[in-house]
């Protein structure tokens, strides 16, 4: 499977984008980190449960497989509102920001975001999908899924990927790609 080269324009365009082509750098910023990390991604065993048809798909289809995932989940995280803020509860007492709900305090993940308070580094869309996108990698990497038994795999950061109606929703979303019927 031959990857997508990186400079090259999409040869797709993400549903975000419908009505709104700014969002062209946010699905361009999604689609270099996916396939930078896309062998972590490949081996998510659970995306058959996104993508029946996953295991006939293109690398390119796969790369539109993940990218999607990562459209629904910002869509349930932050509605798409890249100055998006939301107070996590106690224990946690964080702010998540931008369009992944992401947080300066995630300093596991330095060597992969820029999380620069100063700068407001993860209300940037681009900087915000590129850190969350990162993180999704590993998640799914040391863990080998999206969801993997009590909250492993990306689900351990985006509650919107654990059992609940916001995952099938998720998954719906995908699933309705004319690659995954």
């Amino acid at each position: 499977m031959a990857p997508l080269a990186l400079d090259k324009p999409l040869s797709f365009s993400l549903s975000w984008e419908k009505n709104h082509p700014e969002r062209q750098p946010w699905s361009a910023a999604v689609v270099k980190m996916i396939n930078q990390k896309f062998a972590s991604f490949d081996r998510a065993k659970d995306a058959k449960t996104f993508c029946p048809k996953y295991d006939r798909l293109t690398h390119d289809e796969r790369v539109l497989v993940w990218a999607e995932m990562v459209v629904s989940v910002t869509q349930y995280e932050s509605d798409f509102n890249p100055r998006c803020a939301f107070k996590e509860p106690a224990p946690l007492n964080v702010w998540s920001l931008g369009l992944l709900q992401l947080s300066y305090e995630d300093t596991q993940y330095k060597d992969i975001c820029e999380l620069n308070r100063q700068t407001q580094s993860l209300l940037d869309p681009v900087k915000n999908l590129t850190c969350g996108v990162g993180i999704m990698a590993r998640l799914i990497d040391k863990f080998g899924g999206v969801y993997v038994e009590k909250n492993k795999g990306a689900a351990a950061y985006w509650s919107t990927l654990r059992p609940t109606r916001t995952l099938t929703k998720v998954q719906n979303h995908v699933r309705a790609l004319s690659i995954c019927k």
